[in-house]
């Protein structure tokens, strides 16, 4: 990379690989691979997102169409009732780290 870092770097979730980055990279941008999420929630949600498009149809909008911080958690908020998903790990872990892959954060960098 002739001694330059990138500005973004994309990585599935691997807490040694975003340990690396933050030391190695420090001026790096750390973003998570929206791919890997979506497998991830295929997994672990397919079942509780039913309907035309499924989990992909309801995270899709997460990942690339909200601009905005403020609609995000609106419409965050209103997917976790609709769905009734108040106590499920798996999204409240992806929420947690939600300025790592939604558009709302990630369009900026």
């Amino acid at each position: 990379m002739s001694g330059k870092t990138p500005k973004t770097i994309f990585t599935d979730q691997d807490a040694a690989m975003a340990k690396a980055i933050l030391q190695v990279m420090s001026d790096t941008y750390h973003r998570f691979c929206t791919w890997h999420i979506m497998q991830n929630a295929l997994k672990h949600m397919n079942s509780v997102f039913r309907g035309p498009g499924g989990v992909k149809n309801v995270l899709s909008a997460f990942m690339n169409d909200i601009e905005e911080e403020e609609e995000l958690l609106t419409s965050w908020s209103q997917m976790i009732d609709q769905y009734n998903v108040h106590d499920n790990n798996w999204l409240s872990s992806i929420f947690d780290v939600r300025a790592k892959w939604a558009y709302a954060y990630v369009r900026r960098a």
